[in-house]
């Protein structure tokens, strides 16, 4: 009975959600109809799905639901349906931590070892202004608790989480001389917000931002078992069709964890214009971008990424969590906003919210003066890209293959191949929406290979000869190796053959082995497995260890203990 009148008020609120969409004020019937066509494939009472809010000069002129809230209940996605907004929330804290500087309570230039002094002595200073802009080098936390085998089911707290960072002995790179996305630092930004202002995050977010702004669906989640009224359920595709549950019961904030919905999304973009909190000072430093040591600036702001698109100055971020995925998407000098917020892991909020843009500000982009993409390479010049790159700095490998008469990438043995489309001016971008644009360039004898991302990320790459061990080689690898920085055991074994990594926590007795990955040869003593790459090391002709490298988390280090 319970249940039954959930479903009666839900779809009260639907009929009278949808029905006040269809006024959207200035928006066209013909431009409704594209929109909506954008979301054709999800709008389905058999799909999860997305909510749409675009926002015009201060006013919410659509909103829209397309798709199921929850797939039990049978639920659809309306406006007021809430969602987790993963990485969209950075914004948000960085706004806390802006708000805390207003206040004299701290500036952006100190170290963060006055607030955490647990953290320990990198031999460089790392300042707050550091976690803000991506360049502080600290190695990504969820990176490092997924190699120590914490799954995104399991509980993991925001201790958890402060035990693994202070157990790095190592940064990824200097402080402020390159910028590398990194969930730590604002994870570590929320705790320096705890002991400052002596609340969570959450208290401090709804005292400061969220009540003022009248954003009344909106709050930070740090307790997995909470109830929140609308939320939706996460989901992802299963192979062979349909779809399974997307569950994380991690705790953490600052990184992500804003819980929200597309009309208060519109409350706290027009804090952009007219500001309630902050002024225009916080406004200023949120769309602030940082500098690198060496005076190179990155589009990557305080939560934000500050760019240019087709000519209009463009303000965005997306997120990922669970199967949930968000964007947030500004033009302000336009004054036009797009949210997209998707409770299922191909929704790929930031295409769909781009397309969005591209049909509302239709006659405002300054026109192509060539197409964007180019006409396919025939397999000749194909081939001439083929190959195995790699990067010794950040030990990153990329492999890229042709298939189909197209080109195809992965990173560090992922098995999560994507597309690459030829571009006018030069080079390939990846399929997907993550604005990934990779450039080939011959240099002698050795090609190399130029990765870039939107967030201003950027990789270079040598291609490499594959290396071809003998099962001898093989042989010599087998043993167990410790991580006194994850505190785990990995083994490595050999089973038909291939090398194998057999991933176990330092005590057995509490959680299950996690990973058995073939690790595939990639350079010399250099192995790829799973988004891992593991690069041996030997005094002389032994081998003393080794070093393991996630995307974000840079040559953690493994000692032979037997």
């Amino acid at each position: 009975m319970f249940s039954t009148a959930i479903l009666l008020l839900w779809v009260t609120v639907w009929g009278a959600e949808q029905a006040r969409a269809q006024s959207p004020g200035k928006l066209s019937a013909p431009e409704i109809a594209r929109i909506d066509s954008v979301f054709q494939k999800l709008a389905s009472p058999a799909s999860p799905g997305c909510a749409l809010g675009v926002v015009r000069d201060n006013r919410l002129v659509y909103e829209h639901g397309y798709g199921m809230a929850s797939m039990e209940l049978h639920v659809p996605i309306t406006p007021r349906t809430v969602f987790d907004l993963g990485s969209v929330s950075k914004q948000f804290t960085a706004a806390s931590i802006f708000l805390l500087a207003q206040q004299g309570k701290l500036s952006i230039n100190d170290d963060i070892h006055r607030y955490l002094p647990e953290l320990p002595n990198y031999g460089h200073p790392v300042t707050i202004r550091h976690l803000l802009h991506h360049t502080s080098g600290i190695r990504d936390y969820i990176d490092l608790l997924s190699m120590a085998g914490v799954q995104e089911e399991e509980v993991a707290t925001d201790a958890d989480a402060l035990a693994i960072i202070a157990r790095q002995k190592a940064l990824n790179f200097t402080p402020g001389h390159e910028f590398l996305y990194s969930n730590s630092g604002y994870f570590l930004l929320s705790q320096i917000v705890k002991r400052v202002a002596g609340v969570p995050l959450r208290e401090f977010a709804a005292e400061h931002i969220f009540r003022p702004l009248g954003m009344t669906s909106t709050q930070i989640l740090d307790d997995h078992a909470k109830i929140i009224p609308f939320r939706a359920v996460s989901y992802a595709p299963r192979k062979g069709g349909g779809y399974r549950l997307e569950i994380a019961n991690w705790e953490q904030t600052g990184d992500g964890a804003v819980q929200t919905t597309v009309g208060d999304l519109a409350r706290w973009d027009s804090n952009f214009y007219h500001p309630v909190v902050g002024g225009k000072r916080l406004i200023d430093d949120l769309e602030t971008t940082g500098v690198l040591n060496d005076g190179r600036k990155i589009p990557y702001a305080a939560g934000l990424i500050v760019d240019r698109y087709r000519g209009l100055r463009r303000v965005e971020h997306s997120g990922v969590w669970a199967g949930f995925r968000a964007n947030f998407l500004q033009f302000p000098d336009q004054r036009v906003s797009v949210f997209t917020l998707c409770n299922v892991a191909n929704g790929d909020p930031g295409a769909k919210g781009q397309a969005v843009a591209d049909i509302v500000l239709a006659g405002e982009f300054v026109p192509a003066s060539k197409p964007a993409t180019a006409p396919q390479p025939g397999e000749t010049e194909l081939r001439r890209y083929e190959g195995l790159y790699w990067s010794a700095r950040s030990q990153q490998v990329v492999e890229v293959e042709r298939k189909d008469g197209k080109l195809e990438f992965q990173s560090n043995g992922s098995g999560e191949t994507v597309e690459l489309l030829p571009q006018a001016g030069g080079g390939f971008l990846a399929t997907g929406g993550g604005g990934t644009l990779l450039r080939f360039d011959p240099s002698g004898d050795r090609w190399q290979l130029e990765v870039r991302e939107m967030t201003g990320e950027e990789g270079r790459f040598v291609r490499a000869p594959r290396a071809r061990p003998t099962p001898r080689q093989l042989e010599a690898l087998v043993g167990r190796y410790h991580s006194p920085e994850l505190q785990v055991t990995w083994s490595m074994v050999m089973r038909d053959g291939k090398l194998v990594l057999h991933e176990a926590p330092a005590d057995p007795n509490l959680a299950p082995e996690t990973t058995n990955a073939v690790l595939r040869p990639a350079v010399a003593d250099v192995f790829t497995a799973e988004g891992l790459v593991i690069s041996f090391e030997r005094r002389g002709a032994a081998v003393t260890g080794f070093t393991a490298s996630a995307p974000r988390s840079w040559r953690i280090q493994f000692e032979r203990v037997r």
